[in-house]
């Protein structure tokens, strides 16, 4: 009898297993957000939304970041679309880590209000030897963000999808 319980105890915890955590998930602009209990944190000095567009992320305090996306350029960069949350508006940049002997890239975000049809391109752009990012970009739930880079010596341009 006490296994037939522990059977039927560890069965039904197999069903409700991937039911946990879904009531409690909430979305902000489209980004899911599960840190409801976050800290609140100050507003960004240079306001919010598009006023914020080309503002160095760097000094600026989120109540929550994301690595969206990644993509290798094999053996010498990794390009990450990056995001953060500040009094509910999200904002992106890219960042790049090279290394070593591989040369100078190039690294920016571009932002789409049609899926990827037509965009703007080279928001936030940088360059570095080493690990760096660029500008954040206001990210409103009506446009979708990526990421891209290029090898300045005629490399090809890589770009993490739409976001």
């Amino acid at each position: 009898m006490i296994k037939k319980l522990g059977l039927v105890a560890a069965s039904l915890g197999m069903v409700l297993m991937p039911l946990a955590g879904t009531a409690s998930a909430k979305t902000l602009d489209a980004k899911p957000v599960t840190d409801t209990a976050a800290p609140a944190v100050a507003a960004l000095s240079c306001g919010s939304g598009y006023k914020c567009d080309d503002a160095d992320p760097g000094t600026f305090s989120f109540d929550r970041t994301d690595t969206d996306a990644d993509r290798n350029d094999p053996g010498c960069a990794t390009l990450q679309l990056r995001s953060g949350r500040n009094s509910g508006y999200w904002y992106a940049w890219a960042r790049l880590q090279v290394a070593s002997g591989c040369g100078l890239y190039q690294g920016w975000i571009d932002r789409s209000y049609d899926g990827g049809k037509t965009w703007q391109q080279w928001l936030g752009l940088f360059q570095t030897y080493g690990s760096n990012y660029g500008n954040m970009y206001y990210w409103p739930n009506t446009a979708t963000i990526r990421a891209c880079a290029v090898r300045t010596n005629g490399g090809k341009t890589i770009c993490t999808s739409w976001h």
